[in-house]
């Protein structure tokens, strides 16, 4: 199917300290990063059409994006303040899709 429609929104981690910029030391560097993607007007279970992932500060640039997926779930209790993702969904979809990776890495070419 065609794809006419694609959202990402993409944050840091804090989870331990790594370091703060040289040129200012209140900037703390971020341990991790987390993305979710979704395509269409939003998030289903039944077509699968977002994925989440988490990667690590220390991740290679070699790694293969497709061994971070996760649940927006696990995005949501490791962000500090915890943020609450696709807040206009009905709770029972929300509840849903934010629980289960979704089948869009699939379709990016993860296995």
């Amino acid at each position: 199917a065609d794809v006419s429609v694609v959202h990402v929104v993409t944050g840091p981690l804090f989870e331990r300290h790594i370091a703060t910029l040289p040129e200012d030391a209140t900037v703390e560097i971020p341990s991790g990063y987390w993305k979710v993607l979704f395509t269409g007007t939003a998030p289903s279970k039944s077509e699968g059409n977002y994925a989440a992932f988490i990667m690590d500060q220390n991740t290679p640039r070699s790694a293969n994006f497709c061994d971070y997926q996760v649940t927006v779930e696990a995005i949501e209790h490791k962000t500090k303040p915890v943020l609450t993702l696709w807040s206009a969904l009905p709770e029972a979809v929300a509840s849903e899709v934010k629980t289960t990776k979704g089948s869009l890495a699939q379709k990016l070419g993860c296995r």
